[in-house]
């Protein structure tokens, strides 16, 4: 509604003012005296139009001509958009005793301008004549334009002529002051306009701000609008003029500015009303007609400038449709869209009636001089009151969109993660089968003595273990970037780890000249680390040193301090360039660019890991005349040393209790029988191969629910090889559905798996699994694991633990003490059982991808006596019970209740001895 009384203000002003230019008019000389300060020339003029523009004075003074000049009325002298030049007449008289110096003043640009004057008499002489060419080439003044001194000679009446050329448009307000007077008008007009132009020119500049800072196009159409429409009205108002090379480059830049200011407006609007989107026909029409105006521009450059400024003139007033455009979008729901209808319809307003002033077309008072600047500030305070509110709308949006966008790169990680863990097994199991045959068919040849045969089958295998180690560092680097590498820390001796590496090392560079010494002692102090990131590091060294050592030696050494253990690894190799120290730690950055073996991981991750670990990384030069790269790590506290010294103690009890011949008889008592689950037909074919050379007899099958089916019709397996991922029922189904009939000392699983993320890994063991192994598979350590494992489960069957009164008492004890833990969390804490199981890192939770639903099934299975292993960690549970005291406050009536229930698990367990350890 305000929309819509504002517009009829707007019209009933302009019909009123259209009203008052209609008067009478009458010829009459003008009179002087000694306190005039203007005067404005209106009914005095009189007019002749000369269309050839050839007349001269003398003709002009003719009977003929005389009898032909018309009255010019009460209003401004204004003929609009012309070609011809016009004589104007009017009479001054001066009946002082006095000469009056006056100066003539017209304000407008013009092409020229030339003044005569004749006497009662009949004399007649020159005035002024100048011309605005002459002027730009003298490089004169906007005064010295329009303001010319004249004296009246007293006592007498003087008849003037004023011969007048157009440029564009012919409109002279011509006035005659008294010299001070003018200067004080002219200097009150010019403050007013540049105060206007200021304001603009201000608001335009911080648009123009905001563009370069936020690069948002639509602070750049709008200043540039602002600075287009101001530039014009200064052109127009003479500014600049004399810094022109010529008349007609001031006219083309006049003509043309109109084009880009409303181009500019247009695409503004597009802009800030987002029409692509939701308005998709009003953008198409902004579009086409941008393209039309320039088109135009184009067009026009062929024309005389007056035929140019009218095509102009009628684009402006055609630009006063799109007024139509933010009106829809207001009526649509964008209450800015108010501001911006509101003000683009005040600037339209005023500058149809600037401009059918200056072509005149319609009269206006001399008021409306200002009108289009009047305009164009409205227009721009309405704009930045819209963009002001529009402020708040942009962060917001822009917040969801960066929300939008995280979500959608989380969204991108995810499937990135999901995809390399996908193609990491689909590359891993044919790996793994390729290997595993090779490994099959190179005992074959060795033993039909196929010595070349053998060596090309080495090679093969040797490929295969590289492109293993490369698709292994990709899948670690991107945990690393995460922050999701699994580290599982406990105490350590870096000796067996040494020699593990060695002999691989060995294998793989067995072609070169190269004497690899282990100089650590074998009674270096245990640190407390994850023994197999620790062996990775000591791979990725010994890796590069081999590397870039063709001959020579490579040392390994280690030295102690209070605090750390530090491992050096001397190569004789080039060395390691100063400059390059630190960024051949950096991912994917190689010292020598000719050496393509590798893409610059290995390092970089080892750097990761030890520094995981609370340790530090680096590389010196070495005594042998190369490298040394070295790594230090934490020593163990004596907390945890004793600690595991406490379990080994327990362990090697056990073992003490059964010589070796036992074990042995055991072992061969009966067949051991396996069975093998994999949906792979090849890599049962290499599993198969594998064991092929042992006593033990293995069963094949490729689902788990065939598997079901075999263990249902015979229970005499002794350990199953399952795969992890299978269709149908995958491997960790098939394992929770085992253990729901067999313990893990009955049927020991080994799960097979190419993933090695540690959230796969965490169900696989959450179901029930005892151990597993990483594709690619060597057979030397399949054999081990298997071995391992039968024999720890016979182990077991010989010596159970004992179920008599006190165990059955610890089980009740732990499955009290598991349940007050978890009241108090909840109630307590206000948490659930998997916060607790994630924060105290001492229960595994996983997150169920079938319902997406998180669950720990360790504390759920620690909550009743019958649910919990046969030899529960009672550690475990006191370590729990710790964490929620350190969580709680002192004060805490719980306090106390956790305290006797931990003194009375410490106490059953020194009376239950060996049975209450854990394994």
């Amino acid at each position: 509604m305000l929309y819509r009384y504002a517009f009829t203000i707007w019209i009933l002003i302009l019909v009123g003012n259209i009203l008052s230019g209609v008067s009478s008019w009458a010829k009459s000389p003008i009179e002087l005296n000694a306190g005039l300060e203007s005067i404005y020339l209106r009914s005095e003029l009189e007019f002749l139009e000369d269309p050839s523009g050839l007349m001269s004075f003398e003709q002009v003074l003719s009977a003929e001509n005389q009898q032909h000049f018309q009255p010019n009325g009460e209003k401004v002298f204004n003929q609009g958009n012309t070609n011809s030049v016009y004589w104007l007449r009017f009479s001054v008289a001066n009946p002082t005793a006095n000469s009056i110096p006056l100066i003539f003043s017209i304000d407008n640009i013009y092409g020229s301008l030339e003044l005569y004057g004749r006497k009662p008499t009949g004399e007649s002489f020159l005035v002024f004549k100048k011309s605005a060419r002459q002027l730009i080439q003298e490089r004169g003044t906007t005064w010295d334009l329009q303001n010319t001194s004249i004296s009246v000679d007293a006592n007498q009446q003087t008849e003037y002529y004023l011969r007048l050329e157009p440029n564009l448009i012919l409109r002279a307000e011509i006035s005659l002051w008294e010299p001070e007077a003018l200067r004080e008008h002219f200097t009150d007009k010019y403050n007013l306009l540049s105060v206007s132009w200021g304001a603009i020119g201000c608001n335009a500049f911080f648009s123009l701000l905001f563009f370069f800072f936020l690069r948002d196009r639509t602070y750049l159409f709008y200043g540039l609008h602002l600075l287009f429409f101001t530039s014009h009205r200064m052109l127009t108002s003479g500014w600049w003029i004399t810094d022109f090379p010529s008349l007609d480059w001031f006219n083309w830049v006049r003509i043309y500015i109109v084009g880009l200011s409303i181009i500019t407006v247009l695409l503004f609007f597009s802009k800030v009303l987002d029409l692509k989107k939701k308005h998709p026909i009003s953008h198409k029409i902004i579009r086409s007609t941008v393209f039309c105006i320039l088109g135009i521009s184009f067009l026009v450059a062929w024309f005389e400038p007056n035929q140019a400024f009218r095509v102009f003139m009628i684009l402006s007033a055609i630009s006063t449709l799109f007024l139509l455009i933010p009106y829809k979008a207001w009526r649509t729901g964008d209450k800015n869209a108010f501001f911006y209808s509101l003000g683009w319809g005040i600037l339209c307003l005023s500058t149809l009636i600037g401009t059918k002033n200056a072509m005149g077309l319609l009269e206006f008072p001399t008021s409306v001089y200002f009108i289009m600047e009047l305009g164009a500030f409205s227009e721009s305070l309405l704009f930045s009151i819209a963009l002001a509110f529009r402020v708040p709308q942009n962060v917001q949006e822009r917040q969801m969109a960066q929300e939008q966008l995280l979500k959608q790169m989380q969204a991108t990680e995810r499937f990135k993660n999901q995809f390399l863990a996908n193609t990491s097994h689909e590359l891993k199991t044919p790996l793994h089968g390729i290997l595993g045959l090779a490994e099959n068919l190179i005992m074959e040849a060795r033993q039909r003595g196929m010595q070349q045969m053998s060596e090309t089958l080495h090679l093969m295998i040797q490929s295969g273990r590289r492109l293993n180690l490369l698709i292994n560092n990709l899948l670690d680097q991107a945990a690393l970037r995460e922050h999701r590498l699994a580290m599982h820390p406990e105490l350590c001796y870096l000796q067996p780890l040494v020699r593990s590496a060695v002999d691989l090392i060995k294998v793989q560079f067995s072609t070169k000249k190269l004497c690899v010494e282990n100089q650590l002692s074998e009674f270096v102090l245990p640190v407390h680390a994850d023994p197999s990131r620790i062996e990775q590091v000591l791979l990725n060294l010994l890796y590069n040193a081999c590397k870039f050592t063709s001959q020579g030696r490579i040392q390994i050494r280690s030295a102690t301090d209070d605090e750390s253990l530090r491992t050096e690894i001397h190569d004789s190799g080039p060395g390691v360039h100063d400059d390059n120290r630190k960024m051949i730690f950096e991912a994917f950055e190689q010292q020598n660019s000719a050496v393509t073996e590798g893409v610059g991981l290995g390092l970089s991750i080892s750097k990761e890991i030890i520094e995981a670990h609370g340790g530090q990384i680096g590389v010196e030069s070495s005594p042998l005349g190369g490298a040394c790269f070295w790594f230090s790590l934490p020593l163990a506290q004596p907390t945890q040393i004793s600690l595991t010294e406490e379990g080994t103690n327990e362990k090697s009890s056990e073992s003490i209790s059964f010589p070796s011949e036992i074990t042995t008889k055991l072992k061969t008592s009966k067949s051991i029988s396996i069975l093998i689950v994999d949906d792979d037909p090849i890599n049962l074919h290499v599993l198969t191969g594998m064991l092929t050379e042992t006593d033990w007899t293995f069963t094949c099958c490729s689902s788990g629910q065939e598997a079901l089916e075999l263990i249902s019709q015979t229970s005499d397996f002794d350990l199953v090889l399952l795969d992890l991922m299978m269709d149908g029922m995958d491997g960790i189904e098939l394992c929770t559905t085992l253990r729901q009939r067999f313990a893990k000392d009955d049927l020991p699983i080994l799960f097979l798996t190419a993933l090695s993320r540690s959230e796969e890994l965490t169900q696989a063991f959450e179901a029930g699994a005892n151990d597993y192994l990483t594709k690619p598979i060597q057979k030397a350590e399949l054999k081990a694991r298997i071995s391992s494992q039968l024999e720890l489960a016979q182990l077991r069957h010989l010596n159970p633990p004992a179920v008599h009164g006190r165990s059955k008492s610890m089980r009740d004890l732990l499955a009290q003490t598991m349940q007050v833990v978890v009241h108090c969390w909840e109630h307590c804490q206000g948490k659930d059982q998997i916060s607790l199981a994630q924060e105290s890192k001492l229960w595994g939770a996983y997150l169920d991808k079938t319902n997406g639903v998180w669950r720990s099934p360790g504390i759920r299975q620690y909550l009743s006596a019958s649910s919990m292993p046969q030899r529960p960690r009672w550690r475990k549970v006191a370590q729990t019970v710790e964490f929620l005291q350190a969580q709680l406050p002192k004060d805490d009536s719980h306090h106390q209740e956790l305290s006797e229930l931990l003194a009375e698990i410490y106490e059953k367990s020194h009376q239950e001895g060996p049975n209450s350890s854990e394994t």
